[in-house]
């Protein structure tokens, strides 16, 4: 005669609170990630482990290559996948298109491709910006003196600077 394995069942979506050493349970209310529903639960005398359930299977079955959120990723035949925005640490070849900020060291050849017009941001140090502000206001006093066109003569020839 076969034996008979009996399973502590629930509808509801909590873990069972105790099972004895090697006792079974299922719930097969709808699990999420913030419940404990359809999921098959072992005791080991003094905890519950989770083991397994429809939850995982169906997470299983849903995996895809193409970008999609909250989804297992599965590598194409070619061992590719498509994500939108992955945060590593990278070591290797980077292939391919970079877009946004890029931080930290980089070592190795670069190589850049450039398209379209190049953006140059001018960032200037605080001493620099108190010396444009210094000279910005002598400006303002001498405009009406006729040391104006020396001091201008003197800050171009000194600075080999052009007016455009």
């Amino acid at each position: 005669m076969a034996a008979i394995i009996k399973i502590k069942r629930s509808s509801g979506t909590s873990a069972p609170s105790s099972l004895n050493a090697g006792e079974l349970a299922f719930t097969y209310g709808t699990g999420t990630s913030a419940n404990a529903g359809d999921r098959l639960f072992v005791g080991n005398g003094s905890s519950v482990d989770v083991i397994g359930g429809k939850y995982f299977t169906d997470i299983i079955d849903a995996k895809t290559s193409s970008n999609t959120a909250s989804t297992l990723v599965e590598r194409d035949a070619s061992g590719n996948f498509s994500a939108g925005t992955i945060t590593a640490s990278l070591t290797g070849n980077v292939t391919g298109n970079v877009t946004g900020d890029v931080t930290g060291d980089l070592t190795g050849k670069q190589i850049q491709q450039h398209s379209g017009q190049p953006h140059v941001t001018f960032h200037l140090q605080v001493t620099q910006l108190l010396h444009l502000v210094v000279l910005t206001v002598l400006l303002m006093f001498l405009r009406h003196s006729h040391l104006l066109t020396q001091v201008l003569h003197q800050v171009l020839t000194v600075h080999h600077l052009q007016f455009l």
